[in-house]
This record gives C-alpha cells, sequence and structure tokens, in this order.
C-alpha cells in the first residue's frame, strides 16, 4: 500500500492575506457599527483592538475557551446540565 501524504493545515479557515476569516469578524462589526452611526474612527481603533484580543486569545486559549469564557460570563449556556454561568456556587 503507497503512503499518502495529508496536509496539516486541510481542515483550517480559510485566510485573507495573513488574517483568518474569524479573526476580523470583530474589525468588519465595528467597522459597520461605525459606518452606521457616523463614528468610523472609534469604531476603527475598536475593530482593530477587538480583532487582536481575539487572535490572542485564540492562540493563548485551548480549543473552546472561548465559548467556556462566555458561559462565565453569562452570555450563552455551556450545555444541558449547566445553564447560566452566573452562578458560582453550587447551593443544595
Amino acid at each position: 500500500m503507497k503512503d499518502v501524504n495529508i496536509a496539516s493545515h486541510l481542515d483550517a479557515l480559510p485566510q485573507l492575506i495573513w488574517f483568518e476569516v474569524d479573526e476580523l469578524f470583530p474589525f468588519f462589526i465595528c467597522l459597520f457599527v461605525g459606518i452606521y452611526f457616523k463614528i468610523m474612527t472609534p469604531m476603527l481603533v475598536a475593530g482593530v483592538v477587538g480583532s487582536m484580543w481575539y487572535m490572542r486569545q485564540k492562540r493563548d486559549a485551548p480549543r473552546g475557551g472561548l465559548f467556556h469564557m462566555f458561559y462565565y460570563f453569562g452570555l450563552r449556556p455551556l450545555n444541558g446540565a449547566h445553564q447560566n454561568g452566573l452562578i458560582a456556587d453550587m447551593m443544595e
């Protein structure tokens, strides 16, 4: 049987220049909000800072780390058993 080489980045997200597509979402969201409310400069700065923060979080945190952070701040349920991240202690 012949060995076949499989690329290591086969399931990676598409790239735009040197950014992955999901890393540019905070920038484009802030860009469109800035266009809508006519406050482009502050929103462009916020978009760059938000994208840099997201890239750092994505690089340093394990997979699924952002979902756990959203759960911790009460923005989304983690799963069926843990619905609210704002409840830190278990009461019996």
